[in-house]
């Protein structure tokens, strides 16, 4: 993913969600490519060019354009130099914004400011430029954040980057609040370096050297009223001196306790102006809707955390099951081994046994037949005996049987002797082909 896929789906949709629906609707606008900053233009003077942000939240006021915002982007994967040069020249912008915003306007110092969002990498950075008391710029770095482009099991880095979102949304409106309520200058004066410390340099006029007996009158008012009060004083139609602005004089005590008076009303003006109802309705809204956010965002939280622990302790049974399952196979394993091992032996075994087989079978052969020739030549004796003789011997079977019943007999007898080793010895058969009935 290229830096300009990047910005325009990721970074400019996640702006554009941010300030969704806000209190100033078409006033303000997102620029979503590279554009010259009208404030670095007009501060580098002498028609140079100024800078190019990535992205400017610009607001349109009495027919003025003001960058509130400045966002500085870079690829998904951003290196330290890149981060570092992107944050500089974050800076010089915000710096910029500020002088342009000062030079037609004059908003409560401390209050206001110039946002500056760097996105390096995955990461965002929420910065901001305020002017503060003593006419100083102060740059500081509120939240950091990771942007949550992938799906994540860790429900922290959506909360943090949405906290992060919705700080930058309260206060781009807080700053056009400020912005919009804050007069139009009277006059056109030279404003200073933001860059460097508070001077004044007009021509004709010197800087101003009040007398120490006005610190009073002086720490109570600001710088730039300060150097109106001298450049009256010293270029009136009937001018003091500088000698005389200098020390201890009616008419400086005079000015500058006018000048101290008039802030003081105009600072109590300024905060006794009301904020205007529709602008109070829809802060109202605003706050309504953050806290129905916060709570569902809170809720969503906890059932990423009840599916976390659910998560985790089926991956904990899962891990038992596998480890089970690990030495049931190691079992398996070594019992497969093991019959592996046998079998050589039990088929020399078997090989052994089916050769001892083979020789008790011939042996056994050889005994039927020897066994069967001895019983013709005892049935041949007995044969001749009897025809000599009239008794019979009953456990010789009979050449010739006298009854069906006789030969049934015998014929079991002779089934028996198969299987019995007794029956065997006791009686004598015949061959099956030399008997009849």
């Amino acid at each position: 993913m290229n830096e300009g896929t990047y910005v325009n789906n990721v970074v400019v949709s996640a702006i554009r969600a941010t300030l969704f629906d806000n209190p100033f609707g078409e006033h303000a606008f997102i620029t979503t490519f590279e554009r010259q900053s009208i404030a670095s233009s007009d501060r580098r003077g002498d028609g140079r060019t100024g800078r190019w942000p990535d992205i400017m939240l610009v607001s349109k006021e009495s027919d003025k354009l003001y960058e509130l915002m400045y966002i500085e982007c870079s690829r998904i994967f951003c290196n330290k130099q890149k981060e570092d040069d992107d944050n500089v020249k974050l800076w010089r912008e915000t710096n910029d914004g500020m002088y342009w915003v000062q030079k037609s306007r004059k908003p409560e110092k401390g209050q206001f400011g110039i946002i500056g969002v760097q996105v390096a990498g995955q990461k965002l950075c929420l910065n901001i430029l305020i002017r503060d008391k003593v006419e100083v710029h102060r740059y500081y770095k509120l939240r950091e954040s990771m942007i949550p482009i992938r799906y994540t099991y860790e429900p922290s880095v959506l909360a943090e980057f949405i906290k992060t979102l919705l700080v930058l949304r309260n206060i781009l409106i807080v700053n056009m609040s400020i912005l919009r309520s804050t007069p139009l200058r009277r006059s056109s004066r030279i404003l200073e370096d933001s860059s460097t410390l508070p001077m004044v340099t007009m021509t004709g006029i010197l800087t101003p050297s009040f007398h120490v007996y006005y610190s009073k009158q002086l720490n109570q008012l600001p710088h730039s009223i300060k150097i109106d009060v001298w450049r009256r004083l010293t270029s009136r139609k009937h001018p003091l001196s500088i000698e005389q602005a200098s020390s201890i004089h009616p008419e400086v005590e005079d000015l500058l306790n006018k000048a101290v008076g008039n802030y003081i009303k105009q600072k109590e003006r300024q905060k006794m102006k009301p904020i205007t109802s529709d602008c109070e309705t829809s802060l109202r809204q605003e706050n309504e809707e953050l806290c129905i956010s916060k709570q569902v965002l809170e809720k969503k939280i906890e059932e990423l955390l009840e599916l976390q622990e659910q998560y985790k302790s089926r991956e904990v049974a899962m891990t038992r099951s596998l480890e089970e399952s690990g030495e049931k196979v190691t079992q398996l394993s070594d019992s497969v081994a093991l019959f592996k091992s046998i079998i050589p032996d039990t088929k020399k075994a078997i090989a052994s046994a089916e050769k001892s087989i083979d020789m008790l079978e011939n042996r056994c052969q050889n005994l039927e037949d020897i066994i069967s020739v001895k019983d013709r030549k005892i049935i041949a004796l007995v044969d001749q005996v009897l025809s000599k003789m009239k008794h019979n011997d009953v456990t010789i079977e009979p050449e010739i049987y006298p009854s069906t019943c006789e030969k049934k007999l015998w014929a079991k007898r002779r089934s028996e002797s198969e299987h019995d080793l007794e029956t065997r010895k006791k009686y004598t058969f015949r061959p099956a082909h030399s008997h009849s009935l």
